[in-house]
């Protein structure tokens, strides 16, 4: 049985939309960990697996807009 992942202080970046998009994608990943060990069937994995897909592809347009729009240099790094 593989353990829920808890959101602790050190995960936060102080930015609170790209914090709290970081928890909805750390809660997605439990609900997926839930489910494997819940035996959940293979349509409800794979449910979970395309929202987190989703979320993951939303949340990295953000951040990526965020860093081009403050000159980061970690955009093309974050693109890789």
């Amino acid at each position: 049985m593989t353990s829920r992942i808890e959101w602790t202080d050190e995960f936060k970046l102080g930015l609170p939309v790209i914090d709290a998009e970081h928890r909805e994608l750390l809660e997605v990943c439990n609900q997926f960990l839930d489910a494997v060990n819940n035996g959940q069937a293979v349509a409800e994995l794979a449910r979970i697996l395309e929202k987190m897909i989703l979320l993951t592809r939303a949340h990295s347009v953000a951040e990526e807009r965020m860093l081009d729009r403050n000159g980061d240099p970690g955009l093309v790094v974050h693109k890789a």
